[in-house]
């Protein structure tokens, strides 16, 4: 069963923070644990988990993790123009 990062707090989720983490160290070809500076040392990760969650209007959200360059929509996650999760 895969698991959603839109999915309500109640059910057991991957939060976007940790997809993006995780996208990237693999584009970089290293441990998640080896990114430098830490996703929590660029943005407010809480705040980025809970845009994914929450129901409301569509959104918009880019920003710079290291020489990446992150895209989030209400519906997809990109990270180097490329969509590494969508969302219905």
């Amino acid at each position: 069963m895969a698991l959603d990062p839109w999915a309500p707090p109640s059910q057991t989720t991957v939060p976007a923070s940790v997809r993006i983490i995780e996208a990237v160290a693999e584009l970089e070809g290293v441990d998640p644990l080896a990114l430098e500076p830490g996703l929590d040392e660029v943005i407010d990760t809480d705040a980025l988990d809970y845009l994914l969650r929450h129901d409301g209007a569509p959104f918009t959200l880019e920003f710079s993790y290291g020489t990446h360059h992150v895209l989030l929509t209400e519906t997809a996650i990109h990270i180097d123009g490329r969509t590494t999760l969508y969302h219905d």
